[in-house]
């Protein structure tokens, strides 16, 4: 461990996977001494959701790995500091990116028993990708359910944000399809396939356990823990009034030290 690094703060930043397409990612490494037999990838959300989270992802990935959790961060491709610059295609593109840093992790943790954690469109992406590969357990928090329910509230933002900064900007009808957005540059098969984004019409239990967190109660949250418990997974789910960091200004935003404590405490609990 580096001498000037605090316990979960000794990190390795590299890039992985193909060369043309290779991603960016932080290993925090376990103090010695302290040890679990499971690691968890933290799967980010997108552009502003993802800039604004950035510190919270960062505090809770330190916490965990000072209770003996290898912990990996990364950024899917086209995104952060993975390579690629134009929009993606496919959805399923960024899944394969979490499949990809999967394997990273297993590789460096050198442990076979895997867990995934997500804010928003990432808890969406973890679960989806988990579909094809053995997952020990999946935190979400404040999950993206229905993909047409979360690209209008992100074209809602959009909106706000070019009224904001351009107050000579025409009016946009509410069925603009903008070419970016909130900073992402997007094409009409990236958005048809957020819209078609339904974690209500997964099939195969995803994880054995797994955690909801959300800010306030919400029906799609609560109609998709019962779909969940449907499908025999051992779920629990928490309502936290903490900020929620990801609509905050960058520079504004807190550390939601009530979410990440219950985040952290499923995981250590859950995984001894």
């Amino acid at each position: 461990m580096n001498q000037h690094s605090l316990p979960g703060e000794n990190i390795e930043a590299f890039y992985f996977g193909e060369n043309e397409k290779s991603l960016f990612g932080i290993y925090h490494i376990p103090p010695k001494g302290v040890a679990r037999n499971h690691s968890v990838l933290l799967c980010p959300s997108i552009e502003q959701e993802a800039i604004r989270g950035h510190r919270a992802y960062r505090q809770l990935a330190v916490r965990l790995s000072r209770l003996g959790f290898p912990v990996m961060r990364f950024d899917y491709w086209g995104t952060g500091d993975s390579k690629g610059d134009r929009a993606p295609d496919r959805l399923s593109g960024w899944q394969d990116n979490i499949s990809s840093a999967m394997n990273e992790l297993k590789s460096r943790s050198k442990l076979d028993r895997i867990c995934l954690a997500g804010l928003r469109l990432g808890g969406a992406l973890a679960t989806l990708a988990a579909g094809s590969t053995a997952v020990e357990g999946i935190a979400l928090w404040e999950p993206v359910i229905k993909g047409d329910t979360y690209v209008d509230v992100l074209l809602e933002w959009q909106r706000d944000k070019l009224r904001y900064f351009l107050a000579d900007m025409p009016s946009l009808a509410v069925d603009d399809r903008p070419a970016e957005l909130l900073g992402l540059a997007i094409n009409n098969a990236f958005l048809d396939d957020m819209i078609n984004i339904d974690l209500m019409a997964i099939k195969q239990p995803p994880a054995k356990h797994m955690m909801i967190v959300e800010h306030q109660p919400q029906d799609e949250v609560a109609a998709f823990k019962t779909h969940l418990q449907q499908l025999g997974i051992d779920v629990q789910h928490k309502t936290v009034d903490d900020p929620r960091v990801w609509t905050d200004d960058p520079d504004k935003a807190l550390v939601p030290n009530q979410i990440l404590q219950t985040l952290v405490t499923w995981f250590s609990e859950e995984y001894k």
